[in-house]
């Protein structure tokens, strides 16, 4: 078989909790960015990526016409691309950097295309559309339905309490939405081999890592038309680079947790924890006489199997894989905007716009 492309979708690497109480700022001084262990991870990952077809890569010419990197402007998302890339083209490893590092520019403005905003709130700030009048009464209903299971808040009990004491919160101040920025503040911590802080142990980072999944997939992704509002931006772009014959041979896409979530779910698999930073799903495209195949894997994994259960084939037909990807889209932008309220959103003009940015 003859390999014609890659494609990586990855969770970006370990980061700095996105909200901090003040006491704790000396632990934490960069919200939201990487840390170091997040940045040799992304490094050592495109480097991985790299390695495994090695030969093939080579007919990159380290080319942006061959090399296509989408980021959103997140600055854990854009710099993970970034140490990802240098990972991948061997570049000098380099931490920290400022957020208008000359090398960092050059980079990705080589290889790669800032997501503008509309693209943006499809692609990673779906939840924010529960405000739409199309959706309200979709997300009342799953927010109706979660709070009457109680079995996934009992274990909660003795760690929301403690975690809101330290943000200063009063014991009602938020329900299991505004779970998520307690969760990442233990989450960070456990991730970066930091000490938990007195009072938490394991137990407390796994009860909130469980309530960060059911957050994910009961109140969010368990809908289908939830589901598709997120994935409905990043099919249309894998469909497309999948169906080009020729450029690029390497598309790289720099996401979050959820974007890995919501592709396999919306594939058929659904994934039976969280995402860890620095995972990701890996598609090849073959050619095997005049037909071609995908291969799929998540976290080295080989998921094909699992997605298309009753393959005789070791290997996904192109177009069942497409057809799958086909029957997640809504029948048009129009009726995506109708659900979302995001009226400025065109995928054809942002794709337009970001092989015009790239230096191609």
């Amino acid at each position: 078989m003859e390999l014609l492309k890659v494609i990586y979708i990855g969770r970006h690497g370990e980061r700095q909790p996105v909200r901090v109480p003040d006491t704790f700022e000396q632990d934490w001084p960069e919200a939201d960015g990487l840390t170091l262990k997040g940045a040799q991870g992304q490094y050592a990952k495109g480097a991985q990526v790299r390695a495994r077809h090695s030969e093939f890569f080579k007919l990159l010419q380290d080319s942006p016409k061959h090399v296509f990197c989408r980021v959103s402007d997140f600055s854990r998302i854009i710099d993970s691309a970034y140490y990802f890339l240098s990972g991948f083209f061997s570049l000098p490893f380099v931490y920290p950097t400022a957020p208008a590092d000359p090398l960092k520019s050059e980079l990705l403005t080589k290889y790669g295309s800032t997501l503008n905003k509309s693209a943006c709130d499809a692609l990673y700030r779906g939840h924010f559309t529960s405000s739409s009048p199309s959706l309200v009464p979709i997300y009342s209903s799953l927010h109706k339905a979660a709070e009457e299971r109680k079995d996934h808040f009992a274990s909660l009990e003795p760690v929301v309490p403690k975690l809101k004491a330290l943000f200063g919160l009063s014991p009602t101040a938020m329900d299991y939405r505004g779970f998520y920025h307690l969760n990442d503040f233990l989450e960070c911590y456990r991730a970066n081999d930091k000490p938990l802080p007195k009072g938490f142990g394991e137990d407390d980072v796994e009860a909130m890592k469980c309530i960060t999944y059911f957050t994910m997939y009961d109140i969010t992704l368990a809908d289908e038309i939830i589901r598709r509002v997120f994935n409905y931006y990043i099919f249309k772009e894998l469909i497309r680079v999948i169906e080009e014959p020729s450029k690029p041979i390497f598309y790289y896409f720099s996401g979050h947790d959820i974007t890995i979530f919501g592709i396999l779910l919306g594939l058929g698999y659904l994934l039976p924890e969280t995402t860890t930073y620095n995972t990701g799903i890996t598609i090849e495209v073959y050619k095997m006489g005049g037909e071609r195949f995908v291969n799929i894997e998540y976290d080295k994994m080989n998921v094909n199997k699992l997605l298309f259960p009753g393959m005789t084939s070791d290997h996904i037909p192109i177009e069942k894989l497409l057809e799958t990807m086909r029957k997640e889209l809504f029948k048009s932008d129009e009726e995506y905007k109708v659900y979302t309220g995001n009226k400025d959103f065109d995928y054809e003009r942002d794709f337009a716009e970001a092989e015009a940015f790239r230096n191609c």
